[in-house]
């Protein structure tokens, strides 16, 4: 998944300086709405004493301003749900969707003739061979690219594993980060 951050809810809307994202609004369709909304999210923190982040459909906040089709209404995650969606399987996409997606913004960047320089500053969340989740930090289009060709050969599914309390409860799934 990608998840694009901001400091507070409001600064989506500079998004409208983006040349890059009114071409993703503009050209939506259907497929690739739905694909969008299962793997790309906006972000952005809560004023609390803890941390809360908020999450979103990346095209259905940031799209609405410019009127795009295919939009459904926002729906706002706390962190805390959308990881739990994400580690249970009911949020992102298996890396050949992701590649499809990664693609299509690729094609849409412009800029070089694989748009490898168009800057996309993002967080890719994947899991390792392993399965364990996995946060990567990156800078352009470029950069995503190299971490989708070091992608799993085979497509690992996270494994929660039981842990016991010193008295032998249960004491439910753990996971590691």
């Amino acid at each position: 998944i990608l998840i694009e951050f901001k400091e507070f809810e409001v600064e989506y809307h500079a998004e409208v300086k983006k040349p890059l994202r009114e071409k993703l609004c503009k050209t939506l369709a259907p497929g690739i709405a739905d694909l969008s909304r299962k793997c790309h999210f906006i972000g952005w923190k809560q004023v609390h004493a803890d941390m809360h982040i908020t999450l979103n459909s990346y095209i259905d906040l940031v799209c609405q301003l410019w009127e795009a089709k295919f939009l459904v209404p926002t729906n706002d995650s706390n962190h805390k749900k959308f990881i739990q969606g994400f580690l249970s399987g009911d949020s992102g996409v298996g890396i050949d969707e992701f590649v499809q997606y990664i693609g299509h913004l690729n094609n849409l960047a412009g800029g070089t003739s694989d748009g490898s320089t168009a800057p996309f500053h993002a967080l890719l969340y994947s899991r390792n061979d392993e399965g364990d989740l996995v946060a990567t930090r990156f800078e352009n289009l470029e950069q995503m690219r190299e971490l989708i060709a070091l992608r799993p050969q085979s497509n690992p599914q996270h494994r929660p594993r039981n842990n016991d309390d010193p008295d032998g409860n249960e004491s439910g799934p753990t996971f590691d980060f």
